[in-house]
């Protein structure tokens, strides 16, 4: 049982919103271009014409702050470098996401996170704060070792407890903790099955291209591992709270069935949400993090 149970505040409670995790949260690729359109992430994006939780958030009165904004270019083959200071003043924002980020990267987002929070809103720590983490589908379909396996369960579980670990220590937060589709090898399928994304998706899957894929027919296994393990750490966190402002950590299942359909992904590598479903991503979250009274934050499945 937890020692305290979810924070209740109102949506105008809360001032900043965060994003840690992959290309997921960057809406790559929305264009048709290989680019990050970070005003349209699901969870912070603020660009107008995108519907984001962020914008949810605002058009319910919440002053909030910390939305990205823009498209930017960023090399996928460095999953570990965050935004510049640069582009944390143009673009990020409190969107610390980077494409091709494994679970074992998100140390370095939350640094920038806390960060930016520090240099940009130092009366922060006691105001609330929502977290969005979304993260792993990386560590299942990109080798982490020379024999070409995914990142173990086990090793993802520690990484992920080490990630909760430091949000903990933040105050005043409510953090969104995405399970991930345990469907995801169908992407392949809708990306094989389209003229628009098979050239891309035969790129990648060359001897020549710089990551290595693993067995896409162990991803439901490993995904279902690793989801497994965001319950296990969250429901350990959460049971350490002892005080109101501790920072709540609800696991959000909405993903965790998801069969990807052509009509649901980007037009560039079929392997990304587009619009429709990271708007469908971010009300989701809305209404299990708030409901259609949007009264008080009440984590549901």
């Amino acid at each position: 049982m937890f020692a305290l149970g979810p924070p209740s505040v109102v949506p105008t409670d809360v001032r900043l919103m965060l994003a840690a995790g992959d290309s997921v949260s960057l809406a790559w690729a929305e264009g048709g271009l290989p680019l990050e359109y970070l005003g349209h992430g699901f969870s912070v994006g603020g660009d107008p014409d995108a519907t984001t939780l962020f914008s949810l958030f605002r058009d319910a009165g919440a002053n909030v702050s910390g939305a990205s904004v823009g498209t930017r270019w960023h090399d996928v083959l460095q999953p570990a470098r965050v935004c510049s200071d640069r582009e944390a003043a143009e673009h990020c924002r409190l969107n610390g996401a980077v494409d091709g980020a494994r679970v074992a990267d998100i140390g370095r987002q939350l640094e920038y996170l806390e960060t930016q929070m520090a240099r940009l809103y130092p009366s922060s720590a006691h105001q609330w704060k929502v977290l969005t983490l979304f993260v792993g589908l990386s560590d299942a379909a990109f080798a982490a070792d020379p024999a070409g396996g995914p990142t173990p369960v086990a090793r993802f579980e520690d990484a992920y407890a080490e990630t909760l670990r430091r949000i903990g220590r933040w105050n005043a937060t409510f953090v969104n903790t995405l399970l991930l589709p345990v469907n995801a090898s169908a992407f392949l399928r809708v990306a094989r099955g389209s003229v628009e994304c098979s050239a891309v998706e035969t790129l990648m899957h060359t001897p020549s291209f710089p990551w290595k894929w693993t067995d896409s027919h162990t991803w439901a296994a490993t995904l279902g591992g690793y989801n497994a393990a965001i319950g296990r750490v969250a429901a350990r966190q959460n049971g350490a709270r002892t005080h109101a402002t501790d920072p709540y950590f609800a696991v959000q299942r909405f993903m965790e069935r998801f069969v990807p359909e052509r009509a649901g992904v980007d037009t560039l590598d079929c392997f990304h949400p587009n619009a429709a479903t990271r708007r469908a991503m971010a009300v989701a979250l809305w209404n299990n993090m708030v409901g259609p009274k949007a009264e008080s934050f009440s984590p549901r499945s």
